[in-house]
């Protein structure tokens, strides 16, 4: 069994950026937190061919994505778009939430949302449609290593 070689933190980053670009093309998102990240082999066999064929490391990221506005249609086709940008080498599980319905949590959720909240592994922020980049501050970084 063979494995290519595992993304470097710049990779990773550079992944992860590209696929913050997608989501805020395609949506109108006031914050983006990453609260999961893992590397998943893509193995490809044949019950016809005893040949060793290359497994794929491929990059996946766990998003809580805020809305400003509800999109009762999905998300199925920015994880699509997401695949596709990043030539497969990454993909994305995006939680989407709108931002109002923050108030509105019960206990339960609540846990959920101000943990991953809370841990500062936000990752874009748009405060009155201004972009600010969090990759270029020290704390980002925290997640690439």
């Amino acid at each position: 069994m063979i494995l290519s070689t595992p993304q470097s933190p710049s990779t990773k980053k550079d992944a992860l950026i590209s696929i913050t670009e997608v989501i805020t093309n395609h949506l109108s998102v006031s914050r983006i937190y990453i609260f999961g990240k893992r590397l998943l082999i893509n193995r490809q066999s044949s019950c016809f061919s005893d040949e060793n064929q290359d497994n794929v490391l491929k990059s996946h990221f766990d998003l809580l994505v805020f809305t400003i506005k509800s999109y009762p249609d999905g998300i199925a086709f920015i994880q699509d778009q997401i695949e596709k940008v990043t030539e497969g080498s990454s993909s994305a599980t995006i939680y989407l939430h709108r931002e109002i319905h923050l108030q509105q949590l019960t206990e339960k959720q609540s846990f959920f949302f101000y943990n991953i909240m809370k841990s500062g592994n936000l990752i874009f922020k748009n405060s009155n449609y201004y972009f600010n980049s969090i990759f270029e501050s020290e704390t980002a970084f925290k997640l690439f290593n």
